[in-house]
């Protein structure tokens, strides 16, 4: 993500001003810019950033705020704020997934990517069950103990005398999916 750069209170993509902000800046030491635009934080009044604030929740994982770490852009390099450090190290994880998977195929930004994502998963399915799903209730219905797998299959109407049928988990697992796949 680039900084927006405004000098004297003009943004730097206004088209009216652009070719003379652009003649200027040419002029100028793009050190000079970065020293109007920034202030650094050493590793001691980083702490104190970090201890100083009065969040008590994580803003992305609205969890109790115990393990405080400063994020930063790593585009820009500009602090962004205090988050749980497990919380800082899932968006970093998620910005470069972004970018290896979505960088390259969009021109939208990685904000923009997880908005529409948060949009498309609230959204909702539809009424099919995948092969692949199959496979996965398939599994998590294997890890059940006994009488939890034959309570499920009871509350889906499986007749007594067909569970009591089935040897084992296999048997029952085997069931348990013909079951799901006829509904």
């Amino acid at each position: 993500m680039i900084c927006p750069l405004i000098i004297g209170g003009i943004p730097l993509g206004m088209q009216t001003m652009q070719s003379k902000l652009l003649k200027s800046l040419r002029k100028i030491n793009p050190i000079s810019i970065y020293k109007l635009l920034m202030k650094y934080l050493t590793q001691k009044k980083l702490k104190e950033y970090r201890d100083s604030t009065r969040l008590l929740q994580c803003p992305i994982f609205m969890c109790l705020l115990d393990d405080k770490v400063v994020d930063h852009d790593h585009d820009t390099g500009m602090v962004r704020g205090v988050l749980h450090r497990q919380a800082n190290a899932f968006e970093g994880k998620c910005y470069n997934a972004w970018k290896r998977y979505a960088k390259n195929n969009t021109e939208i930004s990685f904000v923009q990517t997880l908005r529409n994502m948060a949009d498309y998963l609230e959204k909702g399915g539809t009424q099919y069950l995948h092969p692949t799903g199959l496979v996965q209730l398939g599994k998590r219905f294997s890890r059940l103990k006994k009488y939890e797998q034959e309570f499920a299959l009871k509350k889906f109407g499986v007749k007594k005398d067909e569970i009591n049928s089935c040897n084992n988990t296999e048997d029952r697992v085997k069931l348990y999916k013909n079951v799901l796949k006829n509904l």
